[in-house]
């Protein structure tokens, strides 16, 4: 008995994520985030969260349902905000126009249904940090300045 235990017990963990690392995005751009799922047995719903430096926990952006209905939350539905799904274990949220405050934690959060009607829930995170635009224009002009005073100098 105690190895059938064993066994339900590996047997219900198996769901594993894999969230791409996303690293820096810049103002104005596209975020792509992509969400894969393995050792799936039943159906799946994703909900992808943020959690930025102005809040204290994670809010909900949008969702698609073990059905494949979606839903966006009220403070994203102004947005140009979408939740894909390319393939039956892959996911990916997209984020046109991104700002400032789209910054922080995104959260791949996955609930799987069985046919023996028990769930299990999964999550991974990522950490984006949008750049401004400002601030890259900065740098290539300051680069773009020591470029001309070097290439001038090595003809004096």
């Amino acid at each position: 008995s105690w190895l059938i235990l064993i066994l339900m017990s590996q047997r219900c963990c198996l769901l594993s994520i894999k969230m791409q690392q996303a690293g820096n995005v810049t103002e104005g751009g596209g975020l792509h985030l992509s969400c894969k799922v393995d050792g799936v047995q039943g159906q799946l719903s994703v909900t992808w969260q943020l959690k930025s430096a102005r809040m204290a926990s994670f809010t909900e952006i949008i969702s698609i349902s073990q059905e494949g209905v979606t839903e966006i939350a009220e403070e994203f539905v102004s947005r140009k905000v979408r939740v894909m799904r390319p393939a039956t274990d892959n996911f990916t949220l997209e984020l046109d126009e991104v700002t400032l405050s789209d910054s922080g934690v995104y959260q791949c959060a996955v609930s799987e249904r069985k046919p023996n009607s028990k769930s299990h829930n999964q999550a991974q995170t990522t950490t984006v940090t949008v750049i401004s635009v400002g601030k890259i224009l900065r740098h290539r002009c300051h680069d773009t300045y020591w470029m001309k005073v070097i290439f001038v100098y090595s003809f004096l």
